[in-house]
């Protein structure tokens, strides 16, 4: 017996990789199988696999002519889990859903069940699904969606395949399908503890009626692992502890596949920068390397330095650089260098962020704004005349020439003294946070 869910588009990895890491957590007992087609691409392929998950490809079943037609025109890949003869029984999840409790009593149902869909109790929803597999079955459901006029089911979806084949449907509690549609709009709201206006997306819930959710369905679009900012749910905590677990933990792959190596020059160490390179030590990024360019007189307040610096050697590769030595031999060793400045953005997960931003945009640089701690967006821009817009155009009142408080590219360090020289370089960049206009940042 087995979970199945079913990945057939690359966007979708991250809802499979809570969902997966979600079922642990809960202690399940069953292991999760994820069916892809060929659409899936190899890197996501190992990414699967460096999780643990166990992938079975089968072919994608398609019903729209043209991709345009239909938002679910990626969902009728699920009719393949009925084929899934070799396992008695299987638990079918889809990946957009956060599961509160452990639900393995699922599949001590002996018939084809389903979550009820809302309004209409009595149609089966085909996000939660107990299903024995049934070559039978699968080819009935295939010859259902052959004989369906496509140019009369624009909103047509897999579950309505599934609904018309079984006609009669048993379904599960409410509690097993409860719907929050995040909006694609979003409304301000005060943050206390940072003592500013936020975004947050609005919810719609479904079903509200239900007591005590055992399974949070997050239908149509977005998706909470696709947001850009938070969404006003009480769900939003607990998505998010798991969407970050999973993605610190497909960073730490990437950067170990890349062989990453990122250098963080320090240029004082005094409390505020030891304690920056604590908070940095437990991000995720295990291929790094400090440069401390030391002077004297920036230490001498700090009791043991050589006992510190046996602390940091042993997380990290230390290299020191006494009266600032010839940094700039160091630069162009590293995939990614950033400087480090004496203020609190590397407070929360603002160093992993910004390398997860270079790596997957192969961004020449990243900016932090001073606003990054209350504002979690992030902004590309992927020309150089873009670049040139926004940062000497828009954000001109926030813009310093200094290089910290910025991962860049090794590459793009390469005879330039400051930020400035970096911006007529670039072509690709970017910002997370938004920019205060009244200070510097």
């Amino acid at each position: 017996m087995r979970y199945v869910c079913v990945l057939s588009s690359n966007d979708y990895l991250d809802g499979v990789l809570v969902l997966n890491e979600n079922l642990k957590q809960l202690n399940s007992q069953y292991p999760l199988l994820c069916l892809i087609n060929e659409t899936i691409t190899n890197e996501v392929r190992d990414i699967l696999t460096y999780f643990g998950i166990e992938y079975k490809e089968l072919p994608a079943i398609r019903f729209y002519s043209s991709p345009e037609e239909s938002n679910w025109k990626n969902t009728f890949d699920k009719i393949n889990v009925f084929s899934l003869t070799e396992y008695d029984k299987v638990v079918y999840l889809d990946s957009d859903l956060l599961i509160l409790e452990n639900i393995d009593s699922l599949f001590e149902k002996k018939i084809f069940t389903m979550a009820p869909d809302y309004p209409d109790m009595k149609h089966g929803n085909s996000g939660v699904m107990i299903i024995t597999p049934s070559q039978k079955t699968f080819e009935g459901l295939k010859k259902t969606l052959e004989e369906i006029d496509i140019s009369d089911n624009y909103y047509f979806g897999d579950q309505d395949i599934i609904n018309t084949y079984f006609k009669t449907i048993i379904t599960l509690d409410t509690c097993y399908n409860f719907m929050v549609r995040i909006s694609d709009e979003t409304k301000q709201y005060y943050d206390i503890e940072h003592n500013s206006l936020i975004e947050k997306y609005g919810t719609i819930l479904f079903n509200r009626n239900t007591i005590c959710p055992k399974i949070v369905h997050f239908i149509f679009q977005p998706k909470p692992f696709s947001v850009d900012k938070p969404f006003e749910s009480d769900y939003y905590p607990l998505y998010m502890k798991y969407l970050r677990m999973v993605r610190k933990k497909k960073m730490e792959y990437l950067v170990a596949k890349k062989s990453l190596l990122i250098f963080i020059l320090v240029h004082d160490l005094n409390t505020s920068t030891m304690d920056m390179i604590e908070n940095t030590l437990k991000q995720t990024h295990k291929n790094k390397e400090f440069i401390l360019l030391l002077e004297k007189k920036n230490c001498q307040f700090i009791d043991d330095l050589d006992s510190y610096m046996d602390h940091l050697k042993a997380k990290a590769n230390i290299v020191t650089l006494n009266e600032y030595g010839d940094v700039k031999k160091y630069h162009y060793f590293a995939d990614y260098v950033t400087f480090v400045d004496l203020d609190m953005i590397y407070r929360n997960d603002a160093f992993e962020k910004g390398i997860e931003k270079c790596i997957e945009y192969d961004l020449d640089f990243c900016q932090f704004s001073s606003a990054y701690s209350c504002k979690n967006s992030f902004y590309y821009y992927s020309s150089n005349e873009e670049i040139q817009k926004v940062f000497y155009e828009d954000e001109a009142q926030g813009l310093t020439e200094l290089l910290c408080d910025k991962i860049y590219k090794g590459s793009i360090l390469e005879g330039v003294d400051n930020f400035y020289q970096v911006l007529n370089k670039a072509n690709s960049g970017g910002m997370i946070g938004e920019a205060y206009y009244n200070q510097p940042y």
